[in-house]
């Protein structure tokens, strides 16, 4: 094998595994955050921005190589670009992180001076919390509820309990009854802005 089928081999692996990163991420965003515990938002926001300059700059790369050899042009000169190009489309055309979210039936949130916290409600009677604040502080618990009339229950698939295990739909707001003893912030009204 010479120099040239090494190169053009490892050049065709690179770009398969940069843009199976890429293209992975965007689409399972909102999953990887919130089943990996909230990963910190900075460093994985950093990791998908370098991937995608990464991209930009290889297409362009990529582009200029196929000018410059457009004499003894070949499919796998061309295959690079083709293979960032159709990466970077289908990752913003393909709405597929909000696919896997769920469809949510109720939304809540609490913004403080440095954080905000939402709470979703979903239609397969599932629910996460996700509280997130200044220096990329990002916090997901999930569980499932049940709800009779303006009272809802809390079932937490951890041990977290950051807003107590019934809330009280009331005027707008979601309101905590019998909050954990440590989570005396919590006891602020949430704001109901989307109810289904």
């Amino acid at each position: 094998m010479g120099i040239n089928q090494q190169s053009n081999r490892w050049r065709i692996n690179t770009v398969y595994v940069i843009c199976g990163l890429f293209f992975f991420g965007i689409v399972f965003s909102h999953l990887i955050d919130v089943y990996s515990g909230g990963i910190n938002y900075i460093l994985s926001s950093l990791f998908f921005i370098i991937l995608f300059l990464v991209i930009a700059i290889s297409i362009i790369t990529s582009t200029i190589r196929v000018i410059k050899n457009r004499r003894q042009l070949t499919l796998k000169m061309f295959l690079p670009s083709i293979i960032y190009s159709l990466t970077l489309l289908l990752s913003f055309l393909i709405p597929a992180s909000k696919l896997f979210e769920g469809k949510t039936i109720l939304s809540a949130y609490r913004k403080g001076t440095q954080s905000q916290t939402v709470l979703n409600f979903k239609a397969d009677k599932t629910f996460e919390f996700n509280a997130s604040g200044v220096f990329g502080y990002n916090e997901w618990v999930t569980g499932k509820y049940s709800q009779k009339g303006d009272t809802i229950f809390l079932k937490y698939d951890s041990s977290k309990f950051r807003f107590g295990p019934k809330v009280l739909n009331k005027d707008g707001e979601l309101l905590t009854i019998n909050p954990p003893k440590d989570s005396v912030q919590y006891l602020v009204p949430f704001k109901i802005y989307n109810s289904k």
